[in-house]
């Protein structure tokens, strides 16, 4: 079958091409219509719909499920927007956290003395830092 707009269609079940029937879609959704309006459910069944238009709302939603560790109760709570911004605050901590641990192999590499070694550790240590793999006398 060919579209109106001249393109050939993959399905035989439409009269649209992808990128018609999104934009026909963006026309109908400009009015907002009530979500359980008989023709927009038909429509999103259309395979052609369904490829046009990705359900990014429900991906976001599963992403910051993801993020959150809680199954999506965090956005239905405090919604989209400050789910995403505290899961970008979350992520960020988390960087910052990794980006300050040291290993004790590396301070020794660095320092040739055992009082070098243990005097930088300390020092690491006040200043946050994690250090992974330190021996017993600390």
């Amino acid at each position: 079958m060919i579209c109106k707009c001249g393109k050939t269609l993959r399905w035989e079940d439409g009269a649209y091409c992808a990128e018609c029937m999104a934009a026909a879609m963006a026309r109908v959704r400009a009015v907002d219509p009530p979500k359980e309006h008989p023709v927009i459910e038909a429509v999103m069944t259309l395979p052609a719909f369904q490829e046009a238009e990705p359900d990014y709302k429900r991906l976001l939603s599963g992403l910051l499920a993801v993020l959150h560790r809680d199954g999506g109760h965090f956005e239905l709570e405090h919604g989209t927007e400050r789910a995403v911004s505290a899961a970008i605050d979350k992520w960020v901590d988390r960087r910052l956290a990794e980006d300050r641990v040291v290993t004790w192999e590396a301070i020794r590499k660095v320092c040739a003395s055992e009082d070098w070694q243990m005097d930088l550790a300390l020092k690491l240590r006040a200043l946050g830092f994690s250090i992974v793999g330190l021996p017993d006398q600390f």
